[in-house]
């Protein structure tokens, strides 16, 4: 999946050996680099009243957010390669940490799906009329120690790091929620 992201169509097959490596040795250092994180809390509806929720979740009783990340070592590597103008190893790396921190939150989803059941889909600030100011709310909400947003744009830092949110509908979900 991240050489489909990295620009490769199609089969690998015609990569020669060295390519190969580099291909290899990519896939490698990435995984070495990753210090993932996942910080995660649900709380009812009714008491996140200046948060801004979107409009496709009406109706949702609880709220699930989370922020991911992977480090910022992984940030940092591919600064250093586009440094060196070694840029099929920056776009690889960068390709690897999208798919990888993107996997974090797929396998997350699911998690939570197989706990609570039913409910919205996964939706990030930045589409439809949430703005990607909201990341700066949610992390502060969340108290995501690893991950920051721009003041004025409201991206991550590090780069390959991600805010969620899955709204569910169930009265009876949260007992153990406690008003919060």
């Amino acid at each position: 999946m991240f050489l489909l992201r990295a620009g490769f169509h199609g089969k690998t097959s015609h990569f020669d050996e060295n390519m190969r490596d580099i291909v290899n040795q990519v896939y490698i250092e990435g995984m070495n680099l990753v210090e993932s994180v996942v910080y995660s809390d649900t709380f009812k509806i009714s008491n996140l009243n200046t948060m801004n929720i979107p409009e496709k979740f009406n109706g949702i009783k609880y709220l699930t957010y989370f922020c991911s990340t992977i480090g910022s070592e992984i940030d940092d590597r591919i600064d250093d390669y586009q440094n060196r103008g070694e840029i099929l190893r920056a776009s690889l790396l960068d390709a690897w940490g999208s798919e990888s921190v993107e996997e974090i939150n797929n396998q997350y989803d699911i998690l939570l799906r197989r706990k609570y059941g039913e409910g919205t889909m996964r939706f990030s600030p930045g589409y439809g009329e949430v703005s990607l100011l909201e990341n700066i709310k949610i992390i502060a909400l969340l108290n995501a120690e690893k991950i920051s947003a721009h003041i004025k744009s409201g991206v991550l830092i590090p780069q390959k790091s991600t805010v969620c949110m899955i709204g569910w509908y169930s009265n009876t979900l949260m007992e153990e929620m406690n008003d919060r």
